[in-house]
């Protein structure tokens, strides 16, 4: 099971979708609180997850800068301890002799995000933007691994009759278990925004993340959002998240802010 921060990256791929693009430098704060459920595979435990990511970022022509942390809160019901996909324990026995609900609540981890626009897109030909990301391990006992994760990839990113805006991102992760062994992973999403209006946009999205364990299946989740511009560069955003696999939350839902100064 895995920290859901699908809210996160779906508010700042619609907050760089050229339907609610503005010009200039800018910096904006954003968060995206989310509430998921799920048992994960288990017979016998369900993990409930409120999750509250903020972040910031700046914005100067081709390139962007962001850095995002969280507040969690993690409960499971169950009789045995739940793991992440990268190995961190969530949840601590809330009662003696292995008693029924473990909880936990405190700082996630940050991950700072560094992209550059390379190419320009035209008609059928997408802008090239290469990206990379680091995890810093700041997460409070028992919600992270402990270690410093390393992503780099690339973002594809289409505009089609000032309408329809896929997009397309796969990277490389480099990451720690809570015993410190690092492995590489894959990292995908695609999807498509559809402008219904100069102030709405409804976004359609498919995440995959390979898992760090053998045992566990990759998270795969199909992501649905509905986002309104109230005034440019500001917007606001609802979302549901359905799990695919026993890899990813049964469901989740949030909402996101975001606002330019």
């Amino acid at each position: 099971m895995m920290v859901n921060m699908r809210g996160m990256v779906l508010l700042l791929i619609i907050a760089n979708n050229a339907a609610f693009a503005v010009s200039g430098p800018s910096y904006k704060v954003y968060a995206a609180p989310s509430y998921s459920s799920g048992n994960y595979g288990s017979a016998t435990e369900t993990v409930t997850m409120t999750s509250i990511p903020v972040g910031v970022k700046f914005k100067n022509g081709a390139f962007s800068v962001k850095a995002a942390t969280s507040y969690l809160m993690v409960k499971t019901s169950g009789t045995s301890s739940t793991t992440t996909t990268s190995g961190p324990m969530l949840g601590k026995k809330s009662g003696g002799g292995g008693g029924t609900s473990n909880a936990v609540s405190g700082l996630g981890d940050t991950w700072l995000d560094a992209r550059m626009r390379i190419v320009e897109g035209a008609g059928p030909l997408p802008e090239v933007i290469p990206y990379g990301k680091l995890k810093l391990a700041t997460a409070s006992t028992g919600l992270g691994s402990g270690y410093n994760d390393y992503e780099g990839g690339v973002a594809l990113e289409w505009t089609l009759k000032d309408k329809f805006y896929p997009f397309f991102d796969a990277g490389i992760r480099n990451v720690a278990d809570a015993a410190g062994v690092r492995k590489a992973i894959s990292i995908m999403d695609v999807g498509v925004s559809y402008a219904l209006s100069g102030k709405v946009l409804l976004t359609g999205m498919f995440a995959r993340d390979q898992t760090v364990r053998v045992t566990t299946a990759d998270p795969l989740d199909v992501i649905f959002s509905w986002s309104y511009s109230y005034e440019p560069g500001n917007s606001v955003q609802a979302y549901l998240d359905k799990g695919l696999s026993t890899g990813s939350p049964d469901v989740a839902i949030g909402v996101g802010f975001e606002r330019r100064f």
